[in-house]
């Protein structure tokens, strides 16, 4: 059963602490419960699957055919199937009309090859421009995990710890952040008082940085490092000096010359709604702000709205990018083109607290790690993010399955798009959905 929202808040600075009410139901133990209804109704008749030597069928779907010796079969935690373009076209526009989303893009790939890509609706309302795979949309805190995968090659480079304390390496900070590590940095469990105030709002400490850390030092600690699990922004301000400091770069020339540029993500920029973004789609809104919080737009009614953030706060938020382009970063993943496997298997370990237990939210299967979101449901392990409540990439480890859905509407439950995908390729991820 999916698990409830408490209410899908979180406005410019979507990056932000509300983007975690839309995180909890991001894997696949929420994935949507109106996909399975939409299976049992559409269970792939025989001449909708790829299966091998069917590169007829693919030419006729708009798909590349698969090389020989990389056939979709079926992955050891179930079967991959390919569903028809017309099942594909009848969920995403069934969730499109219902959740009023204007334009959305998505990408699905299988063993690191993009088995669909495709846009929806409209990039733009005003302009009447068409959704594509190169529409840029706002990552918002999808942008996390390209700082978690940073930091991660560094630790590879054998050039940082993350159990090095933050201080060792910024030695400005105050005594009482003594004991933090970088490891408590990026799984939100510094215990560190946060740059940004309000979920609602705009509404950061401080426009700069160092008057940002200036602000931030005069404020106690809420917990003690590793005792629990805080979404915080305050930790990803100081990954990106880190960065900075180790790199001789700024983060964003930083990720742009190790990630971007080599694996030709032309796309993907930093730059929040106050900067002019080649190819950007416009953002709309299912929200209207009353009394300095947000709520539900009446009539469900959607608005234009702005994710804006000052620069220091890039590391957790400030990417755009497209789906091809993301593409590309998830097929880099499976190639080990970016971290070896030890690497991405430490990254995508849920966090420990002090007490040794590993942190779920719920519980069960789903925790944190290296700035991505580790649900381990036996059988179908998953990690990921969600940001601004309009874009979720989503990784089916287990399932050797991604999915990624880009939409430029917050409030869309871009999470549940995601799942509901997940199972028209993957069907035996139905069974994660808890009753």
């Amino acid at each position: 059963m999916q698990e409830k929202r408490k209410g899908r808040k979180g406005r410019s600075t979507a990056l932000l602490s509300a983007t975690i009410r839309s995180l909890l139901s991001a894997m696949t133990r929420s994935l949507l419960s109106a996909a399975s209804m939409f299976l049992t109704a559409t269970m792939f008749p025989a001449s909708s699957l790829l299966t091998d030597g069917a590169s007829a069928t693919a030419r006729a779907q708009g798909r590349r055919p698969v090389a020989a010796g990389k056939s979709h079969a079926a992955s050891p935690a179930g079967g991959f199937r390919v569903p028809s373009e017309q099942q594909l076209d009848a969920y995403v526009k069934g969730e499109m009309r219902k959740r009023h989303i204007p334009g959305l893009s998505l990408v699905v790939l299988h063993d690191g090859q993009v088995v669909k890509q495709k846009g929806y609706g409209l990039a733009s309302v005003e302009l009447n421009v068409a959704a594509a795979p190169e529409t840029v949309y706002q990552l918002a805190s999808t942008t996390k995990i390209f700082t978690g995968t940073a930091v991660m090659l560094l630790v590879e480079e054998g050039k940082l710890s993350l159990d090095e304390r933050v201080r060792k390496l910024l030695p400005g900070l105050p005594a009482a952040w003594d004991s933090i590590t970088v490891r408590h940095c990026l799984t939100h469990t510094s215990g560190l008082p946060d740059a940004v105030l309000s979920d609602d709002t705009d509404e950061v400490i401080a426009p700069t940085g160092p008057e940002a850390l200036r602000k931030l030092s005069l404020m106690p600690l809420l917990s003690a490092p590793g005792e629990k699990w805080e979404y915080n922004q305050t930790g990803y301000y100081l990954l990106g000096l880190i960065v900075e400091k180790l790199s001789g770069q700024t983060f964003e020339e930083f990720l742009a010359s190790r990630f971007f540029r080599p694996l030709g993500m032309t796309s993907t920029v930093f730059g929040d709604s106050s900067e002019v973004v080649k190819g950007r789609s416009s953002l709309y809104t299912r929200y209207v702000l009353r009394e300095g919080k947000l709520v539900d737009s009446p009539e469900n009614k959607i608005h234009a709205t702005r994710f804006t953030y000052p620069d220091y706060l890039h590391t957790g938020a400030g990417l755009n990018s497209s789906v091809s382009d993301m593409a590309k970063w998830d097929a880099a993943l499976s190639a080990g083109r970016v971290l070896k496997p030890t690497s991405l298997a430490l990254m995508w370990t849920a966090v420990k607290l002090n007490d040794g237990r590993a942190f779920r939210f719920d519980d069960k299967t789903l925790g944190y790690g290296g700035g991505w979101l580790v649900d381990d449901t036996p059988g179908h392990k998953s990690v990921g993010h969600t940001g601004g409540d309009a874009t979720a990439y989503i990784r089916f480890l287990d399932d050797r399955l991604s999915v990624i859905v880009l939409t430029n509407c917050q409030g869309s439950g871009p999470d549940d798009i995601v799942g509901g995908l997940a199972t028209l390729y993957v069907p035996a991820l139905v069974g994660d959905i808890e009753e």
